[in-house]
C-alpha cells in the first residue's frame, strides 16, 4: 500500500489542478516572492478577491499588493523572513479596496541558497478579520471596565500579566511578575492570607475562587479588586491556572456609600415615625412598614396578605372618594405629590386620622403610573387638638377663623358669621375664597406667607366687598402647627371690623366735641400729648385703670407716677420705652403691650398702639395712643396652653406611663402605669429623681437633653433609655419629653411619657442572633442548592450552594426566573401526571413541585438537574412550604448531589449480586459441614462410651472427663448451628429462652484446660434462674469468645481471674464479664474496638475477626455491647441481651 502523503504529492506533481483547489479552497490567499526581484511576484486570485480587488485586473506586475500592507505592519512583514532560524508566522493589517482593514494570519516557507540568504519565500494568507475585530473589541471592553488577563504555568512557574492588569496594579507594560511579587500586591493580613490559600487550593484541589480584596499598587495606592481563578488539569495534576483580575474601587467606594445612605435614609424614615407604603399601581402589589400597620393597631402578619385592597377595605368611604381624586391628579400629572388627611379604621373600632402624602417615581413606557411611594403620619391628636380649638374658636366673642393649609375652614367664631353676614352658612370644610370671591392676589399673598410660618397682623385695611362697599378690619394671621410642631398645620385669622371706628374717626376730625364724647365713652384707653410730651388727654377709661386723674408732671416720671411695667410686672418701662413717648418720637406703633399696675386697683394688661399727631403741612403737633384691655384674653389663653401641654389626654388611665417632674427632675405627679412600670409605688416614686432610676449608661444623654429643653434649643426630645426596676432588672423604653413654661417664658415643669419596650427590645435581641445563625447557617451551604420562591414560583433565596451546583449567579435567577429552568420538562410532565392521577384533578407547572407540600406534606424525591451550561446531574430535593402565622409565603426547595452516590448504588447493586450468589454458596457449605460435623462428633462421643464401656477405671480420668464434656458440648454446638443452618425467617423469630447460668459453665468446661494452663480463675456468680432470649449457637459463641480472650490477654505479673454476673437493666439482663488482664487504651482503640481485622495486642494468635463477629451476633438479637477498660487493670464487657421475661 502506497504511502498517502507520497501519493498526493505526486499527484500534485502529475496534476496542477491539485494544488490549485488546495490554495483556493484552505486558504484566503497564497503568494510566491521573490526576494532579489519584485517585478517577479505572483499572488493567486483568492488574495484578491479576499481584498475586494478583480484578480484579471491586476496587471501581470503583481508588485501592487505591497502598498496594501499597512504602513504599521510593512517592516515587520518583510524583515522577519530574512531571518531564517525562525518559523514566518505572525498577524499582518493589509488595506482592502473599500477602505477597511482586513487582517491576515500569514505562514511562509523560506527558500535559501547555499549561503543560507532568503531567495524565495512561499507564502499563505488566512483571513482573520472577524476574529480580531471581535478582540480589538473585547480588549476595548475590557480596557473600559478595567478587567485584566493573568496566566501561570505550574511547571514553569512562568506568570503573565495583560496590559490591563499591569495597569491595575500601577507597573510597567514591560513589568515581569512572578507568583510571589504578585501576592506581595495583597494587603498585609487577611487578603493576603486569603488569596494565598485560594492559590493553593486552586493547584491542589482545582477549586476556583471568585475574590473581593485589597492590594497596594506599585505607587502606594489601595484599591480594590476583584480576582477570578479557574484552573485546568491534566492526567489527575494542575498544569495551569487562569482568571481575570478586575479593578473594582470605584464600584467598592460607591456600594460603601450607597449602604451608607441606605442606613442615613432608614433613620431618618425611622426618625419620622411614620408608616411607610409602596404601591405598584399596575399589579396593586403594596408593601408597609410595622410603623403603618401600627398605627391601625395591627402588626404586619395580622394584614397579611398586604395589597391595595387593604388600605381600601380600611379607609373611611368619603374620605376615599377625596383620596381617590387627588390620586387621580397626580396619575394625570396635573400635580406632583399626592396630599390627603383621610380616617382608618382602627383594630379595636375606632377612626385614625392620618395625614397620608406620596409621589409616583416610575412611569411605564406607555406613560402610566408605575410605582408610588409614601407615608402615613398619625394626625389624630393633632386633630383633636383642631377640635379643642374648634370649641374654643367657636365661643370666643372675637372674630376668629381657623383654616387648613389648603384654607379650609376648620372652625369659626359666632362673632366672625355675623361680622361678615355668614349665619346659616355651611362653612366647615369649604375654601375661604369660595366664601369670599373677591380676595385680591394680595391677600392671597399674605395667606401664602403666613404659611410659610410667618406671622402678620394690620391695625387697619380696607376690604372692597363683593358689592362695592368697603369694610374695614384690624387683622392678624398666624400659622397654626401640627403637635409635634414640626409642620404648620394651617391658619388662624383674627379680624376686628373697625369701619364704625373709621367712621368715627372721621366724625372726629370734623366735631371735636363729638370726638371727646366718644373717647368718655369707649373702653378703650386714649392718652394724648403735645410735642413736648406733656399730656394733654387722659380720657375717662384710662383715669379708671389708673386710678388718677391727668397730672402735669415731666415724661421720666411717667412710668412711677402711673404703674408702667413690662410684661414681667417688676420692670418699670424707660422714658423711651413708653408707647406715648415712642409713637411721638419715632411714629407709629403697633399692638405693643404693657401692664399698667397702679397703687390701688386691678392690673391691667393692655395692647397699645400709637400714631402722631400733625398738621395740615404736616407738622409735629403731638402724639395719640389707644390701649385695649387684653388682660382676660391674655389669662384664657395661658390657662388654654397650660391645659393642652399638660394634659393631653386622660392622665391616670393612660396605656403608657405619664407624669410631671419639676426642673430638678423630681417626680411631682405621675400616673398608675408608671408605678407598675418601675415596681415602685407612688409614694416611693414622688420621694425619688428620675435620675436615681435611669441606668448610668443613659444618664449623661438625658441630662444633656434636659438642658437643651431648659435653654430653648428643642421644644421636646425622645430617646429610647434603659430604667432599673426596684428588683435590679432593666426595664427598656421610650422617653418622650417636652417641658411647659409660663407666660414670660419661665421653665414651669416637664411632661414625660414612657413607653415600656422591654418585651420587644429582648425579642428583637434574640431575633438578631437567630437571624445571624441563621445567615450564617445559610451562607455556610456552599454544597446544598437552597433555593426559595414565593408563591407565585419566582426565585427569591439563591444560596452560594446552588450558584455552586448549577452555574448560575444570584441576579441571574432573583426576581426573574422559577424552578422550571433547571429541570428536565420530561420529569416534570411525568410527576405532573403522577399527581394528576392522585388528586383525580389537572396538576401542572409550578404546582408540580409544591402540590405535596402546600398539604402540609413535605416532598422529598429525585430529580435531574440542569446546569447553566446545559450539563445534567441527580439530586434528592426536598421542598417544603414556608409559613408565617400558618399562612404560606412561599417555598424552600433543598438539593443535594448525589452522582457519587448513585454511582456508588450501582456498585453496591453489582456487589449484591455477587453476594448473593456467594451466600447461597455458604449456606450449601455450612449444610455439608454441619452433617458432616455431627457425623464425626457422633462417632467420637461413640468411640469414647466404648472405651469408657470396656475400662470403667478410665471413668476417673481428669483428661478423659474434660474430653468427654467437650464431646458433649461439640455435639450441642453442632446442633445450634444446624438450627443456624435450617433458619429460613429472621433472626428474631428464632429467639429461644436459655438458662445463661447453664450455657455459662458449659462454655468453662470448654476452656477449662486452657484456663488452668494460663493460670486463670474463672467466677460463675450468676442465679441458675436467669434465662435470656437468645439463639442458643450465638450465646455460646459469644459467651467462648470474651473467655477466651480474657484468658488470652490476662496479666503474667499478677493472679489472673474473670468474673461472670448480671444486672437487671429495663428490658435487659446485663452480663458482665471482668477480667484483671492486659486491658486496652480507649482513647486510641476505641472507635475501631469492634472493626473487622483489628487487634490491639501483640498476641501471636491475634486475628482481629472475634469481637466483630460478636458484636454483630448480639446486635442481630436486639441487644448491645459496651466496654469499659484501663490499660493494664483489666477490662469490663456489658453485654445487654432480652430478658425472658419481657
Amino acid at each position: 500500500m502506497s504511502n498517502p502523503k507520497e501519493e498526493l504529492y505526486s499527484l500534485i506533481k502529475s496534476d496542477f489542478s491539485i494544488f490549485d483547489f488546495i490554495q483556493e479552497a484552505a486558504l484566503d490567499g497564497f503568494g510566491y516572492l521573490d526576494v532579489e526581484n519584485q517585478t517577479n511576484e505572483w499572488m493567486n486570485p483568492k488574495f484578491w478577491t479576499t481584498l475586494g480587488y478583480n484578480p484579471n485586473e491586476i496587471p501581470e506586475n503583481q508588485s501592487l499588493w505591497r502598498n496594501l500592507i499597512h504602513s504599521e505592519d510593512a517592516e515587520r512583514f518583510f524583515e522577519q523572513y530574512k531571518n531564517t532560524d525562525k518559523p514566518y508566522d505572525q498577524i499582518i493589517r493589509f488595506k482592502h479596496r473599500n477602505g477597511s482593514t482586513v487582517w491576515f494570519h500569514c505562514r511562509a516557507l523560506v527558500i535559501s541558497d547555499s549561503q543560507g540568504e532568503a531567495i524565495r519565500v512561499i507564502i499563505s494568507f488566512t483571513d482573520v478579520t472577524e476574529l480580531m475585530r471581535k478582540e480589538e473589541f473585547l480588549e476595548r471592553c475590557n480596557a473600559a471596565a478595567m478587567v485584566g488577563y493573568w496566566e501561570l504555568e505550574i511547571e514553569t512557574q512562568k506568570l503573565q500579566w495583560s496590559n490591563i492588569t499591569n495597569r491595575i496594579h500601577e507597573v510597567d507594560d514591560d513589568f515581569v511578575p512572578n507568583i510571589n511579587t504578585a501576592i506581595d500586591f495583597y494587603e498585609e493580613g487577611k487578603s493576603r492570607e486569603k488569596i494565598t490559600e485560594l492559590v493553593n487550593l486552586a493547584i491542589t484541589e482545582g477549586k476556583g475562587y471568585d475574590l473581593d480584596s485589597k492590594i497596594i499598587t506599585a505607587k502606594g495606592n489601595i484599591k480594590w479588586v476583584r480576582a477570578i481563578c479557574q484552573s485546568e488539569f491534566y492526567e489527575g495534576n494542575c498544569i495551569r491556572i487562569y482568571g481575570t483580575f478586575q479593578d473594582i474601587h470605584a464600584q467598592k467606594i460607591a456600594q460603601d456609600e450607597l449602604l451608607k445612605e441606605k442606613q442615613k435614609l432608614q433613620s431618618v424614615i425611622e426618625g419620622t415615625n411614620a408608616g411607610i407604603w409602596e404601591w405598584n399601581v399596575q399589579t396593586g402589589e403594596t408593601i408597609f412598614n410595622e410603623r403603618w400597620a401600627e398605627i391601625v393597631g395591627y402588626t404586619l402578619e395580622e394584614l397579611s396578605p398586604i395589597s391595595i385592597d387593604t388600605w381600601l377595605k380600611l379607609a373611611h368611604p368619603d374620605d376615599l372618594k377625596i383620596s381617590e381624586q387627588k390620586i387621580k391628579a397626580c396619575f394625570d400629572k396635573e400635580e406632583e405629590y399626592y396630599q390627603c388627611e383621610c380616617r382608618i379604621k382602627h383594630k379595636d373600632g375606632h377612626w385614625v386620622w392620618v395625614l397620608d402624602r406620596g409621589r409616583v417615581v416610575n412611569w411605564t413606557n406607555e406613560g402610566l403610573p408605575l410605582m408610588m411611594y409614601g407615608t402615613h403620619t398619625d394626625i389624630s391628636e393633632q386633630k383633636k387638638r383642631v377640635e379643642r380649638n374648634t370649641v374654643f374658636i367657636e365661643h370666643t366673642p372675637t372674630a376668629i377663623a381657623m383654616f387648613d393649609n389648603s384654607l379650609r375652614y376648620l372652625a369659626v367664631s359666632e362673632k366672625w358669621r355675623t361680622d361678615y353676614n355668614l349665619e346659616g352658612v355651611d362653612l366647615i370644610g369649604k375654601s375661604h375664597y369660595e366664601i369670599f370671591p373677591e380676595i385680591g392676589d394680595e391677600w392671597k399673598k399674605i395667606h401664602q406667607e403666613c404659611l410659610q410660618g410667618k406671622s402678620i397682623k394690620r391695625d387697619e385695611d380696607p376690604f372692597v366687598r363683593k358689592d362695592g362697599s368697603v369694610q374695614w378690619l384690624k387683622w392678624e394671621v398666624k400659622p397654626w402647627y401640627t403637635e409635634d410642631y414640626n409642620n404648620i398645620g394651617g391658619i388662624i385669622m383674627y379680624t376686628d371690623d373697625i369701619t364704625e371706628r373709621k367712621k368715627i374717626e372721621q366724625s372726629l376730625l370734623e366735631n371735636h366735641t363729638l370726638l371727646e364724647t366718644i373717647l368718655e365713652s369707649i373702653d378703650i384707653g386714649i392718652v394724648a400729648c403735645d410735642q413736648h410730651g406733656s399730656l394733654t388727654l387722659f380720657n375717662n377709661t384710662t383715669k379708671r385703670w389708673h386710678g388718677l386723674p391727668i397730672a402735669n408732671i415731666p415724661p421720666t416720671e411717667f412710668s412711677d407716677y402711673y404703674g408702667l411695667y413690662h410684661l414681667d410686672g417688676k420692670t418699670k418701662l424707660s422714658t423711651e420705652e413708653l408707647p406715648l413717648i415712642r409713637t411721638l418720637h419715632s411714629g407709629n406703633i403697633h399692638n405693643v403691650e404693657m401692664i399698667i399696675a397702679p397703687n390701688n386697683g386691678p392690673s391691667h394688661i393692655v395692647s397699645t398702639s400709637g400714631s402722631q399727631l400733625k398738621g395740615p403741612n404736616g407738622e409735629l403737633f403731638g402724639a395719640v395712643i389707644a390701649m385695649h384691655d387684653i388682660t382676660e384674653r391674655r389669662k384664657a389663653l395661658e390657662k388654654l396652653q397650660i391645659s393642652e401641654e399638660a394634659f393631653r389626654g386622660n392622665f391616670e388611665n393612660a396605656a403608657i406611663g405619664m407624669a410631671l417632674l419639676d426642673i430638678d427632675g423630681k417626680w411631682l405627679k405621675i400616673n398608675q402605669r408608671i408605678a407598675q412600670l418601675l415596681g415602685y409605688s407612688e409614694e416611693e416614686i414622688l420621694e425619688l429623681t428620675f435620675q436615681d432610676i435611669t441606668h448610668p449608661d443613659d444618664l449623661a444623654t438625658d441630662l444633656a437633653l434636659v438642658n437643651e429643653l431648659i435653654i430653648g434649643k428643642r421644644l421636646h426630645y425622645q430617646m429610647e433609655k434603659r430604667y432599673i426596676h426596684k428588683n435590679g432588672s432593666i426595664i427598656y423604653a421610650i422617653l418622650a419629653v417636652s417641658l411647659v413654661r409660663s407666660i414670660s417664658n419661665t421653665p414651669l415643669y416637664f411632661i414625660s411619657q414612657i413607653i415600656d419596650i422591654t418585651p420587644q427590645k429582648i425579642a428583637e435581641l434574640q431575633l438578631q442572633e437567630t437571624l445571624s445563625k441563621n445567615q450564617a447557617l445559610f451562607d455556610s451551604s456552599s454544597k446544598v442548592s437552597i433555593i426559595g420562591t414565593d408563591t407565585t414560583g419566582r426565585i427569591t433565596i439563591f444560596n452560594k450552594g446552588a450558584e455552586n451546583l448549577l452555574g448560575y449567579q444570584r441576579e441571574d435567577v432573583l426576581y426573574k426566573e422559577n424552578p422550571a429552568i433547571i429541570h428536565l420538562q420530561e420529569e416534570v410532565l411525568q410527576r405532573a401526571n403522577e399527581l394528576s392521577l392522585e388528586f383525580n384533578r389537572k396538576i401542572e407547572g409550578f404546582e408540580t413541585f409544591i402540590a405535596l407540600p402546600r398539604m402540609g406534606t413535605p416532598d422529598t424525591r429525585e430529580w435531574t438537574y440542569v446546569r447553566k451550561d446545559g450539563t445534567k446531574f441527580p439530586v434528592q430535593l426536598s421542598v417544603t412550604a414556608i409559613k408565617v402565622k400558618d399562612e404560606i409565603v412561599g417555598y424552600m426547595g433543598v438539593a443535594v448531589d448525589i452522582s457519587e452516590i448513585k454511582k456508588v448504588e450501582k456498585e453496591i447493586k453489582s456487589l449484591l449480586d455477587v453476594t448473593k450468589d456467594q451466600n447461597e454458596r455458604l449456606k450449601n457449605f455450612a449444610h455439608i459441614v454441619s452433617h458432616n460435623l455431627r457425623s464425626h462428633s457422633g462417632n467420637i462421643s461413640m468411640l469414647l462410651d466404648i472405651l469408657l464401656d470396656e475400662n470403667p477405671e478410665l471413668s476417673e480420668n481428669e483428661f478423659l472427663s474434660l474430653l468427654k464434656s467437650a464431646s458433649v458440648n461439640l455435639g450441642e454446638t453442632i446442633a445450634h448451628l444446624n438450627e443456624v443452618v435450617l433458619m429460613n425467617t429472621t433472626v428474631i423469630d428464632n429467639l429461644k429462652g436459655v438458662g445463661l447460668f447453664q450455657a455459662i459453665e458449659n462454655a468453662i468446661q470448654n476452656v477449662s484446660a486452657l484456663a488452668r494452663d494460663s493460670k486463670v480463675t474463672i467466677f460463675n456468680n450468676i442465679n441458675t434462674d436467669k434465662k435470656v432470649f437468645v439463639i442458643p449457637a450465638y450465646l455460646d459463641s459469644i459467651i467462648l469468645n470474651f473467655l477466651t480472650n480474657a484468658i488470652k490477654y490476662h496479666g503474667e505479673e499478677r493472679d489472673s481471674f474473670i468474673k461472670l454476673s448480671t444486672v437487671l437493666e429495663n428490658d435487659y439482663l446485663v452480663l458482665k464479664i471482668e477480667d484483671n488482664g492486659l486491658g486496652i487504651d480507649l482513647k486510641r482503640h476505641g472507635a475501631k474496638l469492634f472493626g473487622l481485622y483489628k487487634t490491639f495486642h501483640t498476641h501471636k494468635d491475634a486475628r482481629g475477626v472475634g469481637l466483630f463477629i460478636t458484636k454483630n451476633q448480639i446486635e442481630a438479637m436486639g441487644g448491645k455491647v459496651e466496654v469499659t477498660s484501663e490499660v493494664n487493670k483489666g477490662t469490663t464487657f456489658s453485654i445487654y441481651l432480652k430478658h425472658e421475661k419481657n
